[in-house]
């Protein structure tokens, strides 16, 4: 049997009860007494003689139950990183009667997935709400079975797998944010494809055009004319829902199929961290390869402020001495002295 007041300060039933911290300190024995009180007409769970203990009435067959449990469950996605279990049962809240909400987590660094596990009162119910349409903050929600979804990212990782397999080995050190969540919008950016052989005349434009552009919030696209592949990002992710349902199966375009899809899981988060590693390699070579050094590794001034051979540099007029009449000096005294001083 478990301790009442110990269960009482699992994280769910702090939320619940409004328990201010995980310690049975909290948790007065009025709670525990009104827990007890509400778990007596319970036909899983018996209450102890004295209130203060709880138990399963049978054993039970967890192998059993986790398939029941995870018949009814669905995998839902995309979610904004800052997404709380309140978001979730607000959005759901007039939908279907939900048991329990798990929101995924990368191991290494517990940062958000973008996705949840949603487990509703019974199968009937988890598929009947399978079939809705709903939008949560812009992003019209993919949803699927959660044993279906937990089979296909099987097969994306033994692909991700046997494509790092094949690739040659980098020599180059590993990035600081490895293995870091980047922080972005989940669902605004969609794979495209082109069947067939593609003129060299088509270009971004042409991609931006069939999609409405910037007024269909198109705001960058990523594409090499000539080439099958490219991805485009939106402002929002309504923007990209609104794209996805005017492709439909596919836009014909002088003969050729333009399929787009939204980009989702493993594959979206190692978008985002190729962008940010584009935009920290931009940095650095921005900053002339500051962490070479001060000025970098072209000296003290960096190619900003090389001097001559001499190595002395420009001097800094700003900072010469003011004479007296330099505010009311002519514009060929000024000219003058700016010579002398160059």
């Amino acid at each position: 049997m478990v301790n009442l007041d110990i269960l009482c300060t699992f994280t769910r039933m702090r939320s619940l009860l409004g328990i201010q911290a995980p310690d049975v300190k909290f948790v007065t024995p009025e709670i525990v007494q009104d827990v007890a009180k509400s778990l007596e007409p319970s036909t899983l769970l018996k209450v102890s003689e004295d209130g203060q203990m709880v138990a399963r009435k049978h054993k039970l067959d967890l192998e059993a139950a986790a398939a029941k449990v995870d018949a009814r469950s669905l995998h839902v996605r995309p979610f904004p990183w800052r997404t709380t279990m309140e978001d979730i049962e607000t959005t759901f809240k007039d939908v279907g009667k939900l048991l329990s909400i798990r929101l995924r987590r990368h191991p290494a660094t517990k940062d958000f997935k973008g996705s949840a596990f949603l487990e509703f009162e019974t199968e009937e119910e988890a598929h009947r709400v399978q079939e809705l349409d709903i939008m949560h903050k812009g992003a019209k929600l993919v949803m699927e079975k959660k044993v279906d979804a937990m089979e296909r990212e099987k097969e994306e990782e033994k692909e991700a797998a046997a494509r790092a397999a094949a690739a040659p080995v980098s020599e180059a050190p590993a990035s600081a944010t490895e293995g870091k969540m980047p922080d972005y919008t989940p669902g605004v950016i969609v794979e495209v494809k082109i069947e067939g052989e593609v003129p060299e005349t088509f270009q971004r434009e042409d991609l931006k055009e069939l999609l409405g552009g910037v007024e269909a919030g198109v705001k960058f696209i990523e594409y090499v004319k000539g080439q099958n592949e490219g991805y485009i990002r939106f402002d929002t992710p309504e923007h990209a829902n609104a794209a996805l349902e005017k492709v439909g199966d596919g836009i014909d375009h002088e003969g050729k199929s333009i399929q787009i899809s939204l980009l989702e899981g493993e594959s979206e988060v190692q978008y985002w961290r190729k962008v940010e590693e584009l935009q920290r390699a931009k940095r650095d070579r921005s900053s002339g390869g500051r962490s070479k050094g001060f000025g970098g590794s072209r000296g003290r001034g960096g190619k900003m402020f090389r001097g001559s051979s001499s190595g002395r540099g420009r001097r800094d007029h700003s900072k010469r001495p003011r004479e007296s009449g330099d505010d009311n000096a002519s514009p060929a005294v000024k000219k003058q002295a700016v010579q002398e001083a160059a």
